[in-house]
């Protein structure tokens, strides 16, 4: 959504005229991320997302979090398909 709002013209010429710039725009999203984490559970001083879709949006999360560290985790092929897809491996865990 930030994207399309910022790549169009039109809508980007509108929020100019209402003086709200790039930078408005990306703090007013992470305090709505930052409201929406919030709400899912206690306080915690590590967040983990598992939404494999998120390196899409990492350069804006980047900047709308810029002290922040991130890990991408691979879990290994083998795990990640069914098993059926290839029925001449056998995984010893089965």
């Amino acid at each position: 959504m930030h994207t399309k709002t910022i790549m169009s013209s039109l809508e980007m010429s509108r929020l100019t005229e209402a003086h709200i710039d790039e930078r408005l725009l990306r703090e007013a999203l992470a305090s709505y991320i930052l409201t929406i984490i919030a709400g899912h559970g206690d306080p915690a001083p590590l967040l983990c997302n598992k939404d494999p879709f998120a390196i899409r949006s990492m350069s804006h999360i980047r900047k709308m979090f810029p002290n922040s560290k991130f890990i991408m985790m691979i879990r290994g092929w083998s795990l990640c398909l069914p098993l059926n897809y290839f029925p001449s491996y056998h995984h010893k865990g089965f």
